[in-house]
């Protein structure tokens, strides 16, 4: 992992929108945004080809 992501997530772990994300989700920030970045590669992979 590289420490500009880290960097990212501590400024947007330290957001207001914290803990309406862990109710909403119901898990923490970091892991939504895991996994809304494996969608994303995912979508990136299906137009490659």
């Amino acid at each position: 992992m590289k420490a500009k992501k880290i960097d990212r997530f501590i400024k947007y772990a330290s957001n207001p929108f914290y803990d309406f994300i862990m109710d909403f989700y119901g898990k923490p920030p970091y892991d939504v945004y895991l996994q809304l970045l494996e969608e994303e590669n995912k979508v990136k992979k299906r137009r490659k080809r």
